[in-house]
């Protein structure tokens, strides 16, 4: 059984905890496909301004990404 599926007050936490973990997933991929891959592993180098937005953009994303994680970590423990 999931734990706290039997109170129907938890269950927004679980699903809050869900989507959280869910968002910080798809802005990982998104980080590690968009971003670090032309940054850290692409054939050419980058174009000075390129280069300058992805370092401009990734601060903002990872943000978002560490936001996700607590807020799942924090419903999660709402819930146990």
């Amino acid at each position: 059984m999931i734990a706290g599926w039997d109170e129907p007050q938890d269950r927004k936490w679980l699903g809050a905890s869900a989507a959280s973990t869910v968002s910080g997933a798809v802005l990982t991929a998104y980080a590690v496909r968009q971003i670090n891959r032309k940054l850290f592993f692409a054939a050419q180098p980058l174009a000075a301004a390129e280069q300058q937005e992805l370092l401009r953009r990734w601060p903002r994303l990872n943000k978002l990404r560490l936001t996700a994680s607590g807020v799942a970590w924090l419903t999660g423990q709402r819930v146990a």
